[in-house]
């Protein structure tokens, strides 16, 4: 038996990547574009980069990615729905108030990846970095 909890957080993610799907691949072209230009472009403007230096600006250029879909497209997204009244009939919906919230940050989650693998791959390119992935400690 599917939980009633689990059934309206699949329902509302799917209502919302149904109402965003134009906007994913808009943003997906955007992470691209930024993370490479994060990347290249401020290895340029920093002239001796040690190994230290490629690890921290790599890192740097997924946490920026990462604040451009939170901070920045994100809430432009949500303010936009206020205006246009989507949260008002959320709220009327017969859905618990979390699985709204829920349901959001698992959208915006996954609206951040492209742009942290772009942003791996680039400073892997650029830097020519060894990573090694490992699930031991």
């Amino acid at each position: 038996m599917v939980n009633p909890i689990s059934k309206q957080l699949v329902g509302l993610i799917r209502w919302s990547l149904l109402r965003h799907k134009h906007l994913l691949v808009v943003f997906s072209f955007t992470q691209i574009v930024l993370s490479l230009a994060i990347v290249y472009g401020l290895a340029l403007m920093l002239p001796n980069l040690d190994g230290e230096s490629t690890i921290y600006l790599s890192s740097g250029s997924i946490t920026l990615g990462i604040i451009a879909v939170g901070c920045v497209l994100s809430g432009q997204i949500v303010n936009t729905a206020k205006l246009e009244g989507i949260i008002y009939y959320q709220k009327t919906l017969p859905v618990y108030r979390l699985n709204i919230i829920l349901a959001d940050i698992i959208i915006w989650g996954f609206a951040s990846i492209p742009g942290i693998f772009m942003s791996s791959i680039a400073a892997i390119f650029r830097f020519r970095l060894n990573i090694d992935v490992s699930f031991q400690s």
